[in-house]
């Protein structure tokens, strides 16, 4: 009997380890890419939300301003205005929320699942 379970637990150890050392690459390879690219270049009106983090963390735009965030991360996160002005669903990986903000001010927002995460638009 415990021979066989011996058997059965090989197999398992080797296909754990494969898929950590592909996941482990993949996030290396992806870490690679953002190295070569401005984060905080991305376009009037567009953040990126990537490693936890909106990017740019502020952006200034004009009135009447689409502003766009794509999620660049592998699990879902939200963009929730803390005045309760906009709030989006959760924004799985490689989708995006969109708000156009048609009056002058500062609007503060965050993630809700994670509360670290924070940004503001400045419109002007």
């Amino acid at each position: 009997m415990k021979m066989k379970f011996i058997l059965i637990l090989k197999p398992v150890r080797v296909v754990t380890f494969v898929f950590v050392l592909i996941s482990l690459l993949a996030c290396c390879m992806d870490m690679k890419h953002e190295m070569k690219t401005d984060n905080t270049g991305h376009g009037a009106g567009v953040v990126w939300i990537k490693f936890d983090k909106f990017s740019p963390g502020s952006i200034t735009v004009p009135v009447n301003t689409t502003v766009t965030w794509t999620n660049r991360d592998w699990w879902p996160h939200t963009v929730t205005s803390d005045a309760g002005l906009f709030e989006s669903e959760k924004i799985k990986s490689g989708k995006s929320f969109k708000f156009k903000f048609s009056v002058r001010g500062t609007y503060k927002y965050h993630c809700t699942i994670h509360d670290m995460m924070v940004g503001n638009v400045i419109v002007q």
